[in-house]
């Protein structure tokens, strides 16, 4: 071993105070897609707004490595919020089927998506009328739409709020928001 990486999840309460209303109106819960580079915050913000709906709504959380809820022994080691039921350790397309056919829920939250079984169970969540918030590895919505799955959902209008985040003043700096193929935030 010539190097190792240790990754520790850390919760910020408020990290998606800023972008809570491109993703929650009040009247309306948004597809949402959060893009970023490794290490600018996505899972850190999506963390918190599965917290912030889990309040309110009835969300669920396909946390396949167990990074945003810090699942031990079935329990969530971060705050989800008091209505958030979280799958552990399960294949993100299986578990977001899983969720759709067995769970009561409004939305349902997974990390990091981006190949074909994902990009049909993220289709077949949106077709039901369930809503989903995600994440992808990316610079910007230009770089994600030429990634060949995420790209075709892009195409397809499936996220009604792209959110790019970045570390440029700190890990989960709001780059840009487009809601409905408008922008409407610069950072």
């Amino acid at each position: 071993i010539s190097s190792l990486c240790i990754r520790i999840s850390k919760e910020i309460k408020g990290a998606s105070d800023l972008i809570m209303p491109y993703i929650d109106n009040g009247e309306k819960i948004f597809n949402t897609l959060l893009i970023s580079p490794p290490g600018a915050g996505k899972t850190t913000v999506l963390r918190d707004i599965a917290r912030n709906l889990g309040n309110r709504k009835k969300v669920c959380i396909v946390d396949e490595r167990s990074e945003i809820a810090d699942c031990r022994g079935g329990v969530p080691g971060n705050d989800i919020g008091k209505f958030t039921s979280v799958l552990d350790g399960a294949p993100k397309a299986e578990g977001m089927r899983i969720l759709l056919r067995t769970m009561a829920r409004d939305v349902i939250v997974t990390d990091e998506t981006g190949s074909e079984k994902e990009e049909a169970a993220i289709e077949g969540i949106i077709n039901c009328g369930v809503k989903i918030i995600t994440t992808a590895h990316g610079y910007s919505e230009k770089d994600v739409r030429k990634k060949k799955y995420l790209g075709t959902l892009l195409e397809n209008g499936a996220f009604e709020s792209i959110i790019v985040l970045s570390s440029r003043k700190g890990a989960g700096t709001v780059e840009k928001i487009i809601q409905n193929g408008q922008v409407i935030s610069y950072a």
